[in-house]
């Protein structure tokens, strides 16, 4: 569901006033939060919608983590479940693959990375443009049995 950013700690202007000096009107920040992923950890939000001119939606680092709270065993299980969950706050966001610009991944064992890397490319293979990717190699996340998490940015015109 999207949600608009909590005001009152919002350092932007999301009223739609022009801004003295710039061209067009400030944007506005949603927060989604799609009620089929479990909640995230800590208190952030799946992804946040930058609405003016364009739309830009910056997607938090996704791990794979069910709504029951259990995790999948292994990096391309782990890694499916994250896309399905991308999808999911995509179309929360009225977007799809088509739009995402960026992928960055984080991948804590070298020899799981090849199982990331194929259902990544699984997940991009119809596009017409294919996305930027940067995939690091991290040396673990806040529990042991993650081993794999994926943000993205994806934008509209």
């Amino acid at each position: 569901m999207a949600m608009p950013i909590d005001r009152k700690n919002d350092r932007d202007c999301n009223d739609g006033r022009r801004a003295p000096g710039r061209m067009g009107t400030l944007s506005k920040r949603v927060a989604i939060l799609p009620p089929a992923l479990h909640p995230p950890l800590a208190n952030y939000a799946h992804a946040s919608l930058v609405e003016g001119i364009n739309r830009i939606l910056h997607v938090s680092g996704q791990i794979a983590i069910q709504p029951d709270g259990s995790v999948p065993v292994g990096t391309a299980a782990q890694a499916r479940l994250i896309f399905q969950s991308i999808d999911a706050i995509l179309d929360e966001a009225d977007m799809s693959r088509n739009d995402v610009a960026k992928i960055s991944a984080f991948v804590t064992d070298r020899d799981g990375f090849a199982y990331y890397m194929s259902v990544r490319d699984d997940w991009i293979r119809d596009l017409p443009v294919p996305p930027a990717s940067t995939l690091m190699m991290v040396s673990g996340f806040t529990r042991p049995e993650f081993c794999v998490e994926v943000e993205v940015i994806a934008c509209q015109t």
